[in-house]
């Protein structure tokens, strides 16, 4: 009997592999045709980049080639791969290209968890020109789509979308005027710790504003979010814009949204900074 249970489990086991397989499989060709259907050309960028993006908070995995034997003067020349296919998209972009999207091959170092792996696929794609609520509508109609396809009993679920403003958590939990704190960085730590969001004898109290603003949000805010449906977050401090715009009025903020389901992040959307000024002082100080 033993012996028959360890090979029913050693068979189940392989056709749930299987079904992965077939899962993944059905997963990217809908992912095509989601995109195809409404016009984006499908780019493949390379696994192998001289540059894997300036994201200081992003490990990355490097190598070296050996010099070639079939070169005159071939040196040795050192590789990365991509944390993401951004530039290379948008590379794509600057030739005209409007509607873009890749299912691409990412990697980051230092990242292996239960939820996590070194190499993961990434779907990225870009509308130019293009508007955030695009992409927020682009996202809705993808996890329903997605749903129909592959689980139609959870399409309820995708279904059931909300957005959320991060200045209205703050202030609804806890009282604190985010649009105030953005650029008083000894306020926002004093609220904190007058709401017990961080200690007294924390470590970190030296912190930038975004490390500690990310802190308080990974540890109170994150796992309560896309409980009942795809969860988007709106309204992210000026700090933490990256490469997307400042808002013009209200410039403690920055147009980006992110959106999660179950207390994880799934998604981000930039609306995207193409002032060439601003986004070479903002890669020289990602360089620092």
């Amino acid at each position: 009997m033993p012996a028959k249970s360890n090979l029913d489990e050693l068979r189940n086991a392989r056709n749930k592999r299987r079904e992965n397989i077939r899962t993944w499989s059905s997963y990217r060709k809908l992912i095509r045709q989601f995109f195809e259907e409404r016009r984006f050309l499908e780019i493949v960028s390379p696994i192998l980049v001289k540059n894997p993006g300036l994201e200081p908070h992003l490990d990355y995995f490097e190598t070296e080639s050996l010099p070639s034997s079939m070169l005159s003067n071939s040196e040795t020349e050192k590789f990365f791969l991509p944390t993401s296919p951004e530039y290379h998209l948008k590379k794509v972009l600057g030739l005209g290209e409007e509607r873009i999207f890749e299912l691409a091959h990412c990697f980051r170092n230092g990242e292996k968890s239960p939820q996590h792996n070194f190499e993961f696929f990434m779907l990225e794609w870009y509308r130019s020109p293009g508007k955030m609520s695009e992409i927020h509508q682009d996202c809705i109609e993808l996890f329903v789509f997605l749903s129909e396809h592959l689980a139609p009993e959870k399409k309820n679920f995708f279904q059931n979308t909300n957005s959320v403003s991060l200045k209205e958590i703050f202030w609804n939990r806890w009282k604190i005027d985010l649009k105030e704190s953005v650029f008083n960085h000894d306020q926002f730590k004093d609220n904190c710790l007058k709401n017990m969001l961080i200690s007294e004898s924390d470590s970190h109290l030296d912190e930038s504003f975004e490390d500690l603003f990310n802190r308080v949000f990974v540890q109170h805010i994150e796992r309560d979010l896309g409980k009942m449906g795809p969860t988007f977050l709106w309204d992210f401090p000026a700090p933490l814009a990256a490469l997307s715009k400042i808002d013009p009025i209200e410039k403690e903020f920055c147009h980006r949204f992110e959106v999660y389901i179950q207390g994880f992040e799934v998604a981000n959307c930039f609306g995207e900074e193409t002032d060439p000024n601003l986004l070479r002082k903002k890669c020289q100080e990602d360089l620092v």
